[in-house]
């Protein structure tokens, strides 16, 4: 028995293939079903879903009760652990155009969203695992967004090996040290490399269940096994999410799969079931989880008040559970469990995908929407007078669906007709039907056409089977046919996106219950458009940068203009405010005594001289700037002449008015007597006679006094400080030595002096006894420091010089004469005393 939903293999369970309409070539082989499967994770059901358990009943005519258990965890849960997460990413061939982008969408989302404790592996899948990050990393950190990028630069190409996939994912968690443990699968989990085997499956199973490795999925693609991963997240206590054409949902489904992974798994170990109810699971329970329930199936005896224990483990420890729970009454809703138990009971509930009550209701509406496809090929069965088919088909049906009255009237009407085994037309059977298979039934029903050993030798029927092929085939190259056409309408316009969806058409004729020349056929013809959608390519590519490169001139051209415009509008702009300028210039008031002509030299340098620059081979603003200008110097020469003319008759009128005598008594000149400026002159020579003692002490003005005394030098080879010793006693004037200064200058006190001068100041005598040592004199701190020249800059004093003669009126040549030299004899009397400091 296969377990891959590929169009020419028979399913445990069910058939479909839930393709999107996002894509040309997509064909939904049962569109209703795919629709229900999509809504899994927001399916609304009738059942109180806070409840911890909850039993649903349906007792069957014969008195049997069948139930489904949906429980959850009660009681005290361990938090959640950090956990290792590998994260599958299928790079098939399938998965291309908009399912690639959403798929990496959902990508971002999950990664985004991930806790940081948690760590990350990347693996891309197809015919086998290959690793994108080293190891595991933080969803958030450089290594992982290189992981990303390595991912997006790999083409999808090749079919997907589940098996060998997930073995490997296996083998490189086996190496992780966490207690939880989790793989994320996004594709669409169709093994084309490698159909997968029941007991190859099982074996898989184990081996995710011994590990404590639980797998969640997204699934995405033209075509999807659901199925496959429903039952991969029920047998691991995972969760499953599924594309929908909203924009949104990848991005949706990313975060929901990252906040699962926050959830934890509660592993069963051991499950007491009340006596008389029993359980299609021959060996465990699948794992519960907080978020979802899970749902167990099969029969019981009572209905009284069940209590149910399990005993789960969950990061290494073991947690006690047990719920007291009342089945519900009887319920039509749940008349497909008798079929569903009757499925899973022959495989041990291996293949159930009822993940959650949501995945309960799900395949409540699958196994309905079969039934319903099965009532309508009963009745063309009738119409067309195939009686045998009509009675087997209801029968079918009511296994299924137990007092279906569409069913019960095909049954009756059909024993009140004969049986003409007249072949059912093919255009009036719905070639998407499809049929449970129960593998207890003698005479079981074809499944997409595959034919049964011990099938009913009518020839009704078989007419009805050939007729099934023939349709599924004229259907198919209907599709093909539409498919190229669409591909050559588009040959010229994307070449590279038309190979991409007619991989995608070979693919769907690969996988149709078709003959093999037809197929062959079909596919012959695909590959020669493919071909010649290669060979437009570059074409194509030489038109696109060609087409590229006129725009791009057109582009330059037009910014071209609008450059020219913007240039003609600033002109415009300029010169126009030239024009006011001119215009004020002109109405300037002539009355004003100043030159106005400014305005004129701003039109000229701020306008004229901008508008040569935008108008370099242009006379105009050459033209503007000499207008400016000889306007400026015409009504300038106006202006100066009217006013020259006015200014020399106002000074003619005043020289006149000059010419006017007027008598002694009236002179406007008053000279004072002589005795004033006598006494003036004393006063001040009192006041300013020695303006370099201005700010001295007492001694130190009485050392300067004494300075400007006379004495001899007359010395030979006499020791410095003998000479200064015989100054300072023979004047009185108290001399200090400075020996740090001396020492500095390279003179210590025993240095040798010579000097002959007689009659000399005493100032004068030792400026030039220090002099020819470097030395000088301060009058400092009362004494006559001898020091060197650069310590005494910063020992000055300072001189206060009379200036009242510089702001006084001048009353009369001689009088101002003598003030002017009275004046500079203090100066240089201060310039003497300077010069001693």
């Amino acid at each position: 028995m296969l377990l891959n939903s590929t169009a020419n293999q028979p399913l445990s369970l069910w058939s479909f293939e839930a393709m999107s309409n996002r894509s040309i070539f997509a064909k939904v082989l049962h569109s209703t079903l795919a629709c229900m499967i999509a809504l899994m994770s927001t399916i609304s059901v009738q059942a109180n879903e806070n409840a911890a358990a909850q039993i649903f009943t349906y007792d069957k005519a014969t008195g049997e009760t069948f139930y489904a258990l949906a429980i959850r965890p009660n009681g005290a849960i361990p938090a959640p652990a950090d956990s290792d997460v590998i994260v599958m990413f299928d790079t098939s061939a399938s998965q291309t155009g908009i399912y690639r982008k959403d798929a990496l969408g959902c990508l971002d989302a999950f990664l985004s969203n991930m806790d940081a404790r948690h760590r990350v592996k990347l693996v891309a899948v197809d015919l086998d695992a290959v690793s994108m990050s080293e190891g595991f990393v933080t969803a958030g950190s450089d290594a992982m967004k290189g992981a990303v990028a390595k991912l997006n630069e790999r083409a999808p190409l090749g079919s997907t090996d589940m098996a060998t996939s997930l073995q490997s994912v296996v083998a490189d968690m086996k190496a992780s040290d966490r207690k939880a443990r989790h793989v994320v699968y996004i594709g669409d989990g169709i093994s084309r490399a490698n159909i997968l085997q029941m007991e190859e499956f099982n074996a898989i199973l184990d081996t995710l269940v011994e590990e404590r490795i639980s797998i969640s999925s997204f699934a995405i693609g033209p075509q999807r096994d659901v199925q496959l991963l429903g039952v991969l997240a029920n047998k691991t206590g995972g969760i499953i999410r599924v594309d929908r054409d909203d924009q949104a949902t990848s991005r949706v489904s990313g975060a929901e799969l990252a906040d699962g992974i926050s959830m934890p798994v509660l592993w069963t170990v051991d499950a007491k079931l009340p006596e008389g109810m029993t359980s299609v699971f021959k060996q465990q329970v699948p794992p519960l989880r907080p978020d979802r329930e899970t749902v167990v199936i099969g029969t019981m005896n009572a209905r009284d008040a069940q209590q149910i224990s399990i005993s789960a483990e969950v990061q290494g420890e073991v947690v006690e559970m047990q719920w007291d729970v009342k089945p519900a009454d009887s319920n039509q809703d749940y008349s497909f469990l008798p079929h569903l138990v009757s499925i899973a009971d022959n495989n041990g509930g291996a293949v159930l995908p009822t993940v959650g009550i949501a995945g309960l209701e799900e395949t409540r509406l699958a196994i309905q929407q079969e039934a319903n496809q099965l009532i309508k090929a009963g009745t063309v069965a009738l119409q067309q007078g195939d009686v045998t088919g009509a009675k087997k088909v209801a029968g079918k049906v009511l296994e299924q669906d137990p007092g279906n009255p569409e069913a019960e009237a095909i049954l009756s009407a059909a024993g009140n007709r004969p049986d003409v085994s007249t072949a059912v037309a093919a255009s009036q059977i719905q070639n998407q039907t499809v049929a449970l298979q129960d593998p207890t039934d003698e005479a079981p029903l074809v499944i997409q056409g595959q034919p049964a050993d011990d099938l009913e030798d009518s020839d009704g029927f078989l007419n009805r089977i050939q007729n099934e092929r023939s349709v599924v085939e004229g259907k198919l190259r209907q599709e093909v046919k539409i498919g190229l056409e669409q591909a050559r309408s588009q040959i010229g316009v994307d070449p590279e996106g038309v190979v991409q969806r007619l991989k995608q058409l070979i693919a769907h004729v690969d996988t149709s219950d078709v003959s093999t020349d037809s197929r062959q056929e079909l596919r012959q013809q695909i590959e020669d458009t493919i071909r010649e959608a290669n060979a437009r390519q570059a074409d194509v590519e030489y038109q696109q940068r060609e087409q590229e490169e006129i725009e791009a001139n057109a582009q330059r051209l037009k910014n071209l203009a609008d450059e020219f415009d913007q240039r003609q509008e600033k002109i415009k702009g300029l010169f126009e405010k030239f024009n006011v300028l001119m215009e004020e210039a002109r109405l300037e008031d002539d009355r004003k005594r100043v030159d106005e002509g400014m305005k004129y030299v701003t039109a000229d340098d701020e306008i004229a001289m901008p508008a040569k620059v935008l108008l370099p081979f242009d006379g105009t603003p050459v033209s503007a700037s000499w207008h400016s200008r000889f306007q400026r110097h015409i009504r300038g020469l106006a202006k100066f002449r009217d006013l020259r003319h006015k200014n020399f008759a106002d000074v003619m009128y005043e020289v006149e008015e000059a010419l006017i005598p007027f008598p002694a008594g009236d002179s406007p000149l008053k000279y004072p007597e002589a005795e004033f400026w006598h006494r003036i002159s004393v006063e001040r020579k009192k006041r300013y006679g020695n303006v370099a003692t201005q700010g001295m002490s007492k001694t130190e003005q009485e050392i300067s006094e004494k300075l400007n005394g006379r004495d001899d030098f007359v010395f030979f080879d006499t020791p410095l400080q003998e000479v200064l010793n015989q100054i300072s006693n023979k004047n009185g004037i108290p001399i200090y030595i400075v020996e740090d200064a001396m020492l500095e200058a390279g003179v210590d006190s025993a240095t040798p002096v010579s000097i002959d001068l007689k009659q000399m100041t005493i100032k004068t005598g030792l400026r030039l006894l220090l002099e020819n040592l470097g030395l000088t004199y301060v009058i400092k701190d009362d004494v006559l420091k001898i020091t060197t020249k650069e310590l005494a800059e910063n020992e000055m004093i300072t001189l206060i010089y009379p200036v009242s003669d510089l702001v006084m009126p001048i009353m009369g040549g001689g009088g101002a004469l003598g003030g002017g030299m009275g004046m500079g004899g203090g100066g240089m009397g201060g310039g003497g005393g300077m010069g001693g400091g």
